[in-house]
């Protein structure tokens, strides 16, 4: 479920290498010039879609994330 969320964005993560290759990787894959931007914004409303679930038994869905993604 969280791969399909980066997937939606254009970002794919390469689960065999360390962290600062899944980096490189992801940013030189990634079409556009803002990727930090886009991948600080979608792990905050990750971080609060899982905070949601832990402190209010919201259930996670793609579409509530991809909505609040957009509004930012």
């Amino acid at each position: 479920m969280l791969q399909l969320r980066w997937f939606k964005l254009g970002i794919i993560w390469n689960d065999e290498a360390s962290v600062h290759h899944k980096l490189m990787t992801a940013k030189n894959d990634f079409p556009y010039p803002f990727f930090i931007e886009v991948l600080l914004v979608a792990g905050w409303f990750l971080w609060n879609e899982r905070s949601a679930v832990e402190f209010y038994w919201n259930t996670p869905g793609l579409s509530s994330w991809k909505v609040a993604f957009k509004k930012e």
